[in-house]
């Protein structure tokens, strides 16, 4: 149900917000004219980066608020932002007008052009004029991409070593129209969610803005968003289990989850584009130039409850109606619309009315996720390794409280996945961890229990207080053999906790990047509404998270800052990414706590990692597959260094490739989801880095033996 919030409302939520985030912060910040010259800039940086839409005078024009924000924001007073939120919205949508214009005809791209790529230290343009030719610049390098993309798609449908997939084939059906077409659409995309944002959620952006000044990892979710964290967390939310997206006005189907309703009822697929929804109840709502964000909440709902969406598809059903233009679409559904504005398509499209009912959805694909590889030691002994990917440690707080059987805990599923790896007699394993951005700290501590009978996993802090052991405190162990995990500069929180554990035991030996992501601070949630109730109010006023303790390894060196060193450091595009806490403004410094003692789990842990080093070093040394790799990496370490744009479509074109290929690579790596033809094209590129992972744990087992 859609709540409409009144300014007494919104008042009343940024105050509260604004005072739990101060009081409760780990590191107190004054609120004084200092912060609220700096919130000011944070302001226009947030909303624009790139430094775009904001000219410098429309800056000088909210200057008289520079020294005025702290004290606004303890009144509940947030008019400012409401303000430079409506003149950003006048600017985009002023932008967009002027790429229509810029691209209404034959675009003549200078050559000698050259887009900046990071323009975030970039002066503002000075007045409009200066911003029109900014703009025009930008609408010039989008285009050449959208040039560059085409001729790539055109490329690959010549060649047929590469055949396209079912769902690849659907998306082409789409992708009917001319780069500048492209374009455009793509950016009414864009306009349509920085329009379509309601009160609270423009709040929202202001509240987490000044969380951020606190702390990278403080921030305020209004209620939407809390409900999207509770679903990334329990992994299973109510609805009919279908990833959306925005293209073209149309809300658009990503991905399908596996034994969901929509996955159940066999009529709805990747690519199909839902362009409305009928409750049970009668209320009807076209989703054409709808923002996703709230078409989802159109499309979840309670369990048992009924949904009617009228679906366009490349894929036919017995129901399906094949529809020749917008027309004929027109009068099978709608009475009126603009729909001259949305583009045509490629070959065959159906229409019809799927009918689903909501149920509740687990995300598997997105929990621990367990398989077996051969290979052999540096003996020449075949090995058998399992592998646990673990993309976040998860955990359904409601469920575990209910003391629910069936509740969803990352550990257990490992532990799940443990025993059937002792069934089948495996002689190593790795848990990869290189995209798990951390998660449950309860979690992470059971996760450590898991490899080893009993002792501290980590020491929390909180402000002003002493160190506080936690750890495993049974005698239970769910595997005893040699264990690698594999990490990145991505893996995060309880990642980390898990990776100081098992180093601090000589539990595991620690192979993947230099570092890992650096996040030593805990997170607290708390829910303003109870703040309400106890007021005798009822008002869904989302949740308030911020830094409210630090975690320590047990060997009593912060995790903040400097992240876990791999004992086994391997080459991987990841180790090429600026990432970390160390370049997040604002960060919590490194420092120290006393040790805790602990028993070694292996006595030649030191002399064991000298010896698989070696060995690995040779290995890589000696692959083919791994200088194919490397090759990659230096590529992309160039690209990386790359600080802007020459806007010739010829010189271009060699760089553009390499990129497009690098980009989705690391944009794999790095997605907590898992989606089966990305996994696939994922397995066709390989993966060294895992695979030299599996390598070390099958040395590591001959050394154990």
């Amino acid at each position: 149900e859609k709540v409409q919030y009144s300014p007494r409302d919104l008042r009343l939520i940024t105050r509260l917000a604004v005072r739990v985030l101060r009081d409760n912060h780990y590191r107190y910040t004054k609120l004084d004219e200092a912060f609220s010259r700096q919130m000011f800039d944070a302001v226009f940086d947030h909303l624009d980066p790139e430094r775009l839409y904001f000219t410098a005078a429309d800056v000088e024009e909210f200057a008289a608020y520079r020294d005025k924000l702290h004290s606004q924001l303890l009144r509940g007073d947030s008019g400012f932002f409401f303000a430079v939120y409506a003149r950003f919205q006048t600017r985009f949508a002023e932008f967009c007008r002027f790429a229509e214009d810029e691209l209404a005809g034959k675009v003549n791209i200078d050559s000698s052009e050259r887009w900046i790529l990071d323009r975030k230290n970039c002066p503002r343009p000075a007045d409009r004029e200066e911003q029109r030719q900014l703009w025009r610049t930008r609408v010039h390098y989008e285009l050449l991409f959208m040039h560059l993309a085409q001729k790539r798609m055109e490329m690959l449908l010549k060649d047929d070593s590469k055949p396209m997939s079912v769902s690849e084939r659907n998306a082409w059906k789409w992708d009917f129209r001319r780069p500048e077409e492209k374009l455009l659409s793509r950016w009414r995309d864009v306009g349509n969610e920085v329009s379509g944002k309601t009160p609270i959620d423009i709040l929202g952006i202001y509240l987490n803005i000044f969380a951020e000044q606190l702390g990278p990892h403080s921030s305020y979710m209004p209620p939407r968003m809390e409900e999207d964290f509770n679903i990334r967390m329990s992994l299973s939310l109510h609805g009919i289990g279908a990833t959306l997206s925005s293209q073209d006005g149309f809300v658009k189907i990503v991905k399908v989850v596996p034994g969901s309703p929509a996955d159940k009822c066999g009529r709805l697929f990747r690519e199909d584009r839902l362009v409305a929804a009928l409750q049970e109840d009668g209320s009807f709502k076209s989703l054409i130039d709808v923002p996703v964000s709230q078409a989802v909440q159109y499309i979840r709902g309670a369990k048992g409850s009924r949904l009617m969406l009228a679906v366009l598809s490349g894929v036919p059903t017995p129901d399906s109606v094949l529809v020749s233009n917008w027309g004929m679409l027109a009068k099978l559904w709608f009475k009126n619309g603009h729909f001259n504005t949305l583009p045509p398509w490629r070959g065959k499209i159906y229409f019809r009315l799927v009918g689903v009912v909501r149920d509740k959805v687990s995300l598997n694909d997105m929990g621990a996720e367990g398989s077996i590889r051969e290979t052999e030691d540096h003996s020449g002994r075949k090995r058998r390794v399992g592998v646990i990917d673990l993309p976040s440690f998860y955990m359904d707080f409601d469920a575990v409280r209910r003391h629910d059987p069936q509740a969803r805990r990352g550990s257990v599923d490992v532990a799940k996945i443990l025993a059937d790896f002792q069934r089948q007699q495996v002689d190593a394993v790795v848990i990869d961890l290189r995209r798990n951005g951390g998660g449950s700290l309860p979690d992470a501590i059971a996760m450590a229990g898991l490899f080893i009978r009993s002792g501290a996993v980590v020491q929390v802090r909180e402000r002003g207080g002493k160190p506080e052991v936690l750890g495993d405190d049974d005698d239970q162990i769910s595997y005893t053999g040699p264990l690698v995990v594999l990490s990145s500069k991505l893996s995060a929180s309880s990642s980390e906790i898990f990776c100081g554990a098992m180093r601090d035991h000589q539990r595991a030996v620690l192979v993947g990047d230099s570092r890992t992501f650096g996040k030593g601070s805990v997170l607290l949630v708390n829910e303003l509404a109870d703040h309400f109730l106890l007021l005798g109010a009822r008002l869904a006023a989302g949740s308030a998270t911020y830094e409210n303790a630090m975690f320590y390894r047990i060997c009593g060196g912060a995790v903040q800052q400097l992240g876990i060193k791999s004992d086994i450091v391997l080459p991987s595009l990841t180790e090429e990414m600026e990432v970390g806490e160390k370049h997040l403004e604002h960060h919590l410094p490194y420092d120290e706590v006393p040790a805790v003692p602990v028993a070694q789990f292996d006595p030649k842990f030191s002399e064991h990692v000298a010896v698989l080093k070696e060995w690995s070093q040779e290995r890589i040394a000696a692959s083919p597959e791994y200088a194919r790799y490397l090759e990659r990496i230096s590529r992309y370490r160039q690209a990386q260094e790359r600080q802007e744009i020459q806007l010739d479509e010829e010189a271009r074109w060699r760089e553009f490739l390499d990129e497009f290929e690098l980009n989705e690579e690391t944009e794999r790596l790095s997605s907590e989801e898992r989606d089966p033809e990305t996994e696939e094209q994922l397995r066709r590129s390989g993966d060294p880095v895992l695979q030299e992972a599996v390598h070390i744990a099958a040395d590591y087992a001959l050394l154990r033996d």
